[in-house]
């Protein structure tokens, strides 16, 4: 992350510390050289998962120590919940002997609970100032306008929203996150192309995740008078936002089973996403190969069991939504138990992107590319490397999903699994899941659901299907 940058952010997080926390003293500025505070510091990673967390946990021994000798002792244990790091070799009373004077975790709990509620509003100001660095919209020409809508808080910082000219109307496809400066931008997207909401016939769905659906009610509401989507992802949003404190306890309570322990009792992330979105009901659903005005749904099920891609049959060009980006790789997860071969899905709808014959892709994150099928290929590649890997890790014996994602490399940079966040991790420990599904599904590999953690062996060679 640029230091300019890191020291700006610091700068407008300096009153949240001296003043709404009510911190005692004067604060030394050196403390903000790479961060703040420890309540606001650890807040900071909940917004900045991607480019902040590593950085900040490196200076967090010697942040804690400054701190500790010029302010009140144990005023910023009350506030911290990222852990230092034990120095090898030396016990806690070699190491100052501090941690025992430290107050109640339970106490800890409730400053980080406040720290993140206040640091909040900061936060969502200095990510909307840097929601993306190209301009709210772009004209792509044949009747297509790419619309950035800001994901405040987020290190992908925007989703493309794509309006289409048609003959009856305006299509919509995606539209981000419940919130105002969303829906600000929207207007304001439209706005610049001589559009208001009132112009759009339709909004189409690519898949229900919250930043490509959340705003969907808002705008129904406003009256565009058609929302569609596929009727799997419908079924995948009315069970999860039915009830999205039972689904997030499902799913930790699965992550659990397969070794992971979950350490995130507030629900923050979860809670968050939730806030972002809300159980609309469309007006049509939509079947692969359905043809939609200029549009047709290509069902490519995966990152979610019904992610539709739309194929312009005037351009050429394939709206990709989540199901091909570059240069992310899509996460596909196994998060319910009875997800079945999300990976085996996710791998045909790949080859079905590479022969589709079109002539560009349109992502909902980062920037339109030229070759959809030779990213589909990359991305069919990299499964089949990480299938490998895997493999790999099971030639030691039987392994829960945590154990086989604790032996790979994590993000391009090959991070280990245990330098991951914890939400990082679970995600880690999903996508392993599918991996081991998929392979369960070919036969090669077998599970034993009666051990726990749930186990994943291989096959002998002489009883594979």
């Amino acid at each position: 992350m640029d230091q300019a940058v890191f020291q700006h952010r610091a700068d407008l997080l300096v009153p949240i510390a001296d003043v709404e926390l009510g911190m005692a003293g004067t604060i030394d500025p050196a403390l903000f050289e790479l961060g703040h505070e420890l309540g606001v510091l650890h807040a900071f990673c909940q917004f900045e998962p991607y480019e902040g967390h590593r950085a900040l946990e490196r200076r967090v021994a010697p942040i804690v120590e400054h701190a500790e000798q010029t302010h009140h002792r144990g005023l910023i244990a009350q506030m911290a919940q990222l852990p230092q790091r034990r120095e090898r070799g030396r016990s806690d009373h070699e190491q100052g002997g501090s941690r025992d004077k430290r107050v109640p975790e339970r106490i800890v709990e409730r400053h980080v609970r406040r720290v993140r509620e206040e640091a909040r509003p900061a936060f969502a100001r200095i990510q909307a100032e840097m929601a993306h660095d190209g301009p709210l919209t772009t004209d792509l020409g044949d009747g297509i306008v790419q619309i950035r809508l800001p994901m405040s808080g987020n290190p992908m910082r925007y989703i493309n929203a794509y309006l289409l000219a048609d003959q009856d109307g305006w299509t919509l496809v995606d539209c981000g996150w419940k919130a105002d400066d969303v829906f600000e931008a929207l207007n304001a997207g439209l706005a610049e192309h001589g559009r208001s909401l009132a112009d759009i016939r339709r909004l189409l769905i690519t898949h229900v995740h919250f930043d490509h659906y959340g705003l969907a009610g808002t705008l129904m509401r406003a009256g565009v008078p058609v929302l569609a989507m596929h009727p799997r992802d419908w079924q995948t949003a009315q069970r999860h936002l039915t009830d999205p404190a039972a689904f997030d306890r499902a799913a930790d309570a699965w992550i659990a089973r397969n070794g992971s322990q979950i350490d995130d009792a507030e629900g923050f992330v979860d809670e968050l996403q939730h806030h972002r979105t809300e159980l609309t009901a469309p007006t049509e659903l939509l079947e692969d190969g359905a043809e939609v005005g200029r549009l047709r749904a290509m069902w490519t099920p995966g990152h979610t069991p019904g992610h539709l891609c739309f194929f312009d049959r005037v351009t050429g060009k394939l709206l990709t939504g989540d199901h091909v980006l570059d240069p992310v790789t899509p996460h596909v997860g196994i998060w319910v138990e009875t997800r079945g071969d999300a990976l085996g899905e996710y791998e045909d709808s790949l080859q079905r992107v590479v022969d589709c014959g079109a002539a560009g892709a349109l992502p909902a994150h980062g920037e339109p590319f030229a070759d959809a099928a030779g990213r589909a290929v990359e991305l069919l590649a990299h499964h089949r490397h990480r299938e490998q890997q895997i493999l790999a890790a099971l030639e030691r014996g039987a392994l829960s999903g945590t154990d086989v994602a604790r032996a790979l490399p994590w993000r391009r940079r090959g991070d280990p699994f245990d330098e991951l966040h914890e939400m990082h991790r679970q995600f880690a420990v999903a996508e392993t899941l599918a991996h081991l599904e998929h392979l369960r599904a070919q036969g090669i590999v077998a599970r034993d659901l009666d051990a726990t953690p749930i186990r994943y062996a291989l096959v002998e060679a002489a009883q594979r299907v």
